[in-house]
């Protein structure tokens, strides 16, 4: 068989290769760099990109995704639904409430997770550097809201002068505030207020 027939034979099939690499490529969010990889399976390489969220629009076939060393602060689980390995250190992460999900799955998940020590928290300042499997338990509970009143107006009479004090407590995670809302009566002029909030 000459040169010229196995030219012949091999151009089709250079063609429909490069036309598989540029599909590829243009169905790989910028600024990551998908790299094809055995039985179909795709490598999305994300990290050291300044990213600050999960890049949208990745490929079906994404097997494998790197997001180290960006700005990443937070993440959601739907976005590792098809991943088998995820590589997610040095992001300064947000360690709320929000995030609690992360600690729970990485822990339980059959999906490979490198240099967990490194997957660590840069926020809050209570938490910061402490890796997310090591952080202790948050107190995730809703709101809870208390209003309270002074003097006792159950059977006051309000004239032109009395002062009114109202307390709002509100009891969040990690932090309390209370909201004192003075409130008073001046002649002539209707009602005025302020405003002062105590963080603990």
């Amino acid at each position: 068989m000459g040169n010229g027939s196995r030219g012949e034979m091999m151009g089709p099939f250079l063609c429909l290769w490069i036309a598989t690499f540029f599909a590829v490529s243009q169905g790989c969010p910028e600024p990551c760099t998908c790299v094809e990889k055995k039985y179909g399976r795709q490598l999305a390489e994300c990290a050291y990109r300044g990213l600050q969220a999960v890049p949208t629009g990745l490929p079906s076939n994404v097997t494998t995704l790197t997001l180290s060393a960006n700005k990443i602060t937070s993440l959601q689980q739907s976005s590792f639904l098809d991943v088998t390995q995820l590589q997610i250190y040095n992001n300064p992460l947000n360690c709320t409430c929000r995030l609690l999900w992360l600690k729970t799955w990485a822990e339980n998940t059959l999906i490979s997770i490198p240099k967990r020590d490194s997957i660590s928290c840069a926020a809050p300042e209570s938490l910061r550097g402490i890796p997310l499997g090591k952080i202790p338990k948050l107190q995730c509970t809703p709101p809870s809201v208390q209003l309270t009143y002074h003097p006792n107006l159950a059977n006051t009479m309000l004239y032109d002068g009395v002062m009114l004090m109202l307390v709002l407590s509100l009891i969040a995670a990690l932090r309390l505030h209370i909201l004192r809302c003075s409130l008073w009566i001046v002649p002539g002029a209707g009602v005025a207020g302020a405003v002062h909030t105590t963080r603990w």
